[in-house]
């Protein structure tokens, strides 16, 4: 695992399928809560410890609850690794009082887990999205750094230069503060001598500091200007602002199926299988 986690951190390729994983694996959770398996026995206590969920009085067996989630959903500002926002953060904040031209060096504490990400030259774009110091030189620079290469664009010439003078530190006096929250300390010190310091423990988006509507629609905004994004994702994305509770599961996965959701409510221009004997057809989900 130690060795998988850092091929990501280098950008192979095989972090990639960890989409498909994901959306196999709530496929397979929403087929398990409409046939009505509870969150019970052994799992329960290894759900409550690993979860993060901002706090320990929700309950884990949500999936059965009469009420939508995905109001509830956990949305990054920007795309990356979740290990890096924290920081990003700080340094975001940081720009109200200095600009970029003004660093002369940063170094970022955090907790062990998120120290790892600490390369200072990612390799490709995948790797930029697992490096803090490639990160907070972003954040400094006012530039998003999950974004693609554009076009007679200095942005990752600037941001590399910047990221070099980026130093990532582990600091254990914050390992405690994980998973309950991702801490960081960021530290600048300008070329005048002006040291500036900032923390947070938690990133915007984070269920603790959330996202406002605007923020949100941004983010989606953004998200459907990307190359590759299926037909229909807009309407999907409006019908669930405008009433997350009546948008069905098969509208949901219809994306996913290689069909376009219906934003009406009504079945996706999907046809149904013949489904196995005896057994609810699934393949309308």
């Amino acid at each position: 695992m130690i060795e998988t986690n850092g091929r990501y951190r280098r950008g192979h390729a095989a972090h990639y399928l960890l989409p498909a994983l994901g959306t196999a694996n709530g496929l397979t959770v929403a087929r398990l809560a409409d046939a009505g398996f509870p969150a019970t026995g052994p799992a329960l206590p290894h759900l409550g410890r690993t979860v993060h969920q901002g706090g320990t009085d929700r309950p884990v067996d949500a999936a059965l609850l009469p009420r939508p989630l995905l109001p509830d959903v956990y949305f990054k500002p920007v795309g990356v690794c979740a290990h890096t926002l924290t920081a990003w953060t700080v340094a975001r904040a940081m720009t109200r009082d200095l600009t970029a031209d003004e660093v002369a060096a940063v170094t970022v504490h955090t907790y062990a887990g998120a120290a790892l990400l600490a390369g200072r030259r990612p390799a490709n774009r995948l790797a930029r999205q697992f490096s803090i110091p490639w990160v907070v030189a972003c954040a400094l620079l006012g530039t998003d750094p999950g974004a693609p290469d554009g076009p007679a664009d200095d942005r990752r010439a600037r941001a590399a230069r910047l990221a070099e003078r980026v130093t990532v530190r582990h600091d254990p006096g914050l390992d405690q503060g994980y998973p309950a929250g991702r801490p960081a300390v960021v530290e600048v010190t300008t070329h005048g001598g002006a040291r500036l310091t900032g923390r947070a423990r938690f990133h915007h988006g984070d269920r603790e500091d959330p996202m406002t509507a605007d923020d949100l629609a941004a983010v989606d905004a953004a998200l459907l200007r990307t190359p590759g994004v299926p037909a229909g994702a807009a309407g999907l994305l409006h019908a669930l602002a405008r009433a997350p509770g009546a948008t069905r599961l098969r509208d949901l996965t219809a994306l996913v199926r290689g069909g376009a959701p219906n934003p009406n409510g009504g079945p996706p221009p999907v046809p149904a299988g013949p489904g196995p004997s005896g057994r609810k057809d699934t393949t309308t989900w």
